[in-house]
């Protein structure tokens, strides 16, 4: 974003923080793509390069299962549409619905309809091998619902769906005990547990993320405010409340 505006308010508030507590530290938090990603994942080109990945096409007159077999690409999730889907979900579609869609891409991995562009499909087993990343996939993919969005799980009806998700994990685990499998149903069944305890801390997934491109050159300081664009001006005055916005949760914005 533009830095010249911006920067002001962030020293400020650093300046601030160390006042305040002298002895705090910033640790970056590994993002939730880094968690349970498979060894294929780990060794594949394209964990780390997106130069020769295809064009990813924007989702239009979609249905609930394009938008989970987006987020779920064994090769190229979207991070963004994932935050998207459960911050919005309530506007076309119930809670069970969005389970019940998760639950069958487990079950019944759909490859996406670009899985053929991708070098890695041309590898020996290459299909077996992208709905075992598509099935970690959709359990990471809950494990961030339940973490990032408990709340959606608190109101009526969330605690016979988180318990007819852990009688789910339970089946699946008879079905597939690999090591992968096994290590996400764990970190499942212990967000299922912090939420029935009712003891939540606050989302640990709140930082500034996805923003729009800025739409002023932030090597060039404008020799008058007026200059700059008003989308730019109240982009950034959302930036400097966003401590506030982020904890107003999705249901309580409508």
């Amino acid at each position: 974003m533009m830095e010249w505006f911006y920067s002001s308010y962030s020293k400020k508030k650093k300046r601030s923080r160390q006042r305040s507590s002298p002895k705090s530290r910033y640790s970056p938090r590994p993002t939730e793509d880094s968690f349970f990603k498979s060894r294929q994942e780990l060794k594949s080109p394209e964990s780390k390069t997106s130069d020769n990945r295809p064009e990813r096409h924007p989702l239009k007159l979609c249905t609930l299962e394009d938008i989970v077999k987006r987020t779920t690409h064994p090769f190229f999730a979207d991070d963004k549409t994932k935050k998207i889907l459960f911050m919005c979900w309530r506007g076309f579609c119930r809670r069970e619905e969005l389970l019940e869609a998760l639950k069958k891409q487990w079950e019944r991995p759909d490859l996406p309809s670009n899985f053929l562009e991708f070098t890695q499909a041309e590898v020996e087993d290459g299909v077996k091998k992208a709905k075992r990343i598509i099935r970690v996939r959709v359990l990471n993919l809950l494990r961030y619902w339940l973490r990032e969005f408990s709340d959606d799980f608190e109101e009526c009806g969330g605690i016979e769906a988180l318990l007819d998700l852990e009688a789910w994990t339970e089946r699946i685990t008879s079905i597939n005990n690999n090591t992968s499998t096994k290590i996400c149903v764990k970190h499942l069944l212990k967000e299922i547990r912090v939420i029935q305890s009712g003891i939540r801390p606050i989302s640990r997934d709140s930082g500034i993320q996805n923003y729009p491109p800025h739409l002023w050159d932030i090597e060039t300081a404008p020799g008058n405010i007026l200059n700059v664009p008003c989308e730019e001006i109240a982009r950034q005055m959302c930036l400097m409340d966003h401590e506030i916005f982020k904890y107003i949760r999705p249901q309580r914005s409508r």
